[in-house]
């Protein structure tokens, strides 16, 4: 018997010696915690966080995450989740943003599940840094449209103060034209300015079909140089997540832009948004230059890319963006119906 406590407290030392947060957590509760889990999520290694609820450690839509994870494991195997993402708030109050699996411990009832956890942030950061960088880029890619959208108003202005001079009295309808023509202009800065700004995320209630019919009309510009047509579908569902309006602006510009850059001339941008049960769906397919099955495999890296002169950011900002908002993401591309893109997020009720 001795023998078994001291093997057991043996692989207890070398657990500690991972790097990675292991956790087994029986209904919720935490029943043991390597020195890498107490740092997650206590703050200290020296603290120990068994017998903790998990779910105090985690925001609600990590926790019906892993919830979800842990309930698709198969009772008879031990096959581990796939990679899924948690943002885990410890007892300083520090973020941190993980990377999860779990699988189910042999000879244990399936209540009682091993978690592992990867710390991410730094690599967030990073990334960070890089979609903002990617950002302020593309402000100037689709400049020539924010210009577009500035002259018509400032167009108007002008001509309705010629009018104004020539008359006698002060025309009140003249001014209430040139009040809304001002607005127009200071709603475009002040959306460009705050695109541009970098912001820590902020979660709120987001309306889909709001912030993708507001991309397309940035674009049309654009895509009738190419004398492409912008569509966008939608059913009688509310179409509501929640996210970063800001982040979720960010990957429909990447995705509608990529979706007209590779289009052939004389086509079509379809963009479609779906309610289905738990789910929103947001689908953009284009007929053109379609992405090949082994760079496919590798979306969402830096320098993985079907353009000459590209980066893959734009791609990596979508699929971040996708992730910090508990989604998923599927490309299909091929030769009969083009390239869709079909992101997929967790519905607000």
């Amino acid at each position: 018997m001795s023998g078994n406590i001291r093997e057991a407290s043996h692989f207890d030392q070398i657990i500690d010696l991972v790097f990675d947060a292991v956790l087994i957590i029986e209904k919720g509760r935490i029943i043991f915690a390597n020195h890498s889990a107490n740092a997650l999520l206590a703050g200290h290694p020296g603290t120990s966080v068994t017998d903790a609820f998990v779910s105090q450690f985690l925001d609600a839509p990590s926790s019906d995450e892993l919830k979800h994870q842990a309930a698709a494991l198969s009772a008879d195997t031990e096959e581990s989740s796939n990679a899924f993402y948690l943002t885990v708030h410890n007892s300083d109050g520090v973020t941190r943003f993980t990377e999860g699996r779990v699988r189910r411990l042999p000879g244990r009832n399936t209540s009682t599940v091993l978690l592992i956890l990867k710390d991410l942030s730094d690599q967030k950061k990073i990334e960070d840094h890089l979609l903002q960088a990617s950002k302020l880029s593309m402000i100037g890619e689709f400049s020539a449209g924010i210009i577009h959208e500035i002259k018509n108003p400032l167009t108007a202005i002008k001509g309705f103060l010629q009018l104004m001079q020539k008359e006698p009295v002060i025309n009140r309808e003249y001014l209430t034209i040139l009040l809304k023509e001002v607005e127009n202009i200071e709603k475009i800065t002040g959306e460009l300015l705050y695109f541009a700004r970098p912001k820590t995320g902020c979660f709120e209630l987001q309306n889909l079909k709001s912030i993708s019919g507001e991309v397309i009309h940035l674009f049309q510009s654009l895509a009738a140089e190419k004398n492409i047509r912008l569509i966008i579908q939608y059913d009688n569902s509310p179409h509501q997540i929640m996210g970063d309006r800001t982040k979720l602006k960010q990957m429909f510009i990447n995705l509608i832009k990529n979706a007209i850059e590779a289009s052939f001339e004389n086509s079509s941008v379809h963009v479609i948004l779906k309610g289905n049960g738990p789910s929103e769906s947001v689908s953009i397919q284009n007929r053109g230059r379609i992405i090949p099955e082994e760079i496919q495999k590798h979306l969402g890296r830096s320098f993985i890319t079907t353009k000459e002169t590209g980066t893959g950011l734009g791609l990596m900002m979508i699929c971040t963006i996708v992730r910090d908002h508990h989604g998923k993401i599927n490309v299909v591309s091929n030769e009969t119906s083009g390239t869709l893109f079909t992101l997929t997020f967790p519905r607000a009720h």
